[in-house]
């Protein structure tokens, strides 16, 4: 009978730590997702950065016709 009792201490310990376990687990998960989840706010989007890229290369073509009519010039 005490064996039985012992037991079921055994796997009630057992059950306790796991499940205690998986929640530091999600509580971490969940501390993650909010990190990178204020990271991707704070970083450019793809659409914006096309745009600005696209602007660079407007930029840089009207400078090198510049060079060209002032080298002819």
């Amino acid at each position: 009978m005490e064996m039985g009792n012992l037991l079921d201490v055994l796997i009630f310990i057992i059950i306790g730590g796991v499940s205690w376990y998986i929640n530091q687990l999600t509580g971490r998960i969940n501390r993650l997702e909010e990190r990178i989840n204020s990271t991707r706010e704070t970083f450019i989007h793809k659409d914006e950065m096309s745009v600005m890229m696209g602007r660079i290369e407007d930029r840089f073509a009207r400078l090198e016709d510049l060079l060209h009519r002032l080298m002819e010039k």
